[in-house]
């Protein structure tokens, strides 16, 4: 008889619940929680916060990017271009085709553009001051290599589309009726 009276409390208690329900709403209803929603919940704060400290991280070096002054001396310029040129080279542009999620990508590729206008900035002045200087071609290609990277991390999606493309126009007309 135990299981039979369990049972006609059950049905009561749900009937309650589903009148109750349609009359109030959801102002009396039970409260439902779940140990995992809180643990998301913390999960995701915990990485709000870790994305915020990153992004400060990187606001940091692009303000000491663009703090840093850029002199008149060959020496010191030749030095600034090789630093950045390392700076470039450990922080490449992270394109369409990357696996990094968006927000970190949008706040490497910030400090990437922040670096590659401080290595122009740095490249007009020591061709503007000498212009026959030996290292001037070293420098100017290693900057049109790093634009081209940008460029083609940010369109390889379309590059790729055209690509194709006109391959399959080249494969039709090439293929006789």
């Amino acid at each position: 008889m135990g299981v039979w009276n369990s049972f006609k409390g059950q049905i009561g208690r749900d009937t309650g619940r589903v009148f109750s329900n349609i009359v109030w709403g959801d102002k009396h209803a039970s409260v439902y929680r779940r140990a995992e929603d809180r643990k998301s919940k913390r999960l995701q704060l915990e990485q709000e916060q870790f994305d915020l400290a990153k992004q400060n991280a990187i606001d940091d070096k692009i303000e000491a990017l663009s703090e840093y002054e850029i002199t008149n001396d060959r020496n010191e310029l030749i030095n600034t271009l090789t630093q950045l040129t390392v700076l470039l080279k450990s922080n490449p542009y992270k394109g369409q085709l990357s696996n990094d999620e968006e927000k970190e990508k949008e706040m490497k590729n910030a400090y990437f553009e922040g670096i590659l206008t401080k290595y122009e900035q740095t490249l007009i002045t020591l061709a503007s001051l000498y212009p026959n200087d030996t290292m001037l071609p070293y420098y100017q290609k290693k900057f049109r290599r790093a634009k081209r990277s940008k460029y083609l991390g940010k369109y390889a999606i379309l590059i790729i589309l055209v690509i194709i493309i006109s391959l399959m126009a080249i494969i039709i007309a090439l293929t006789p009726d």
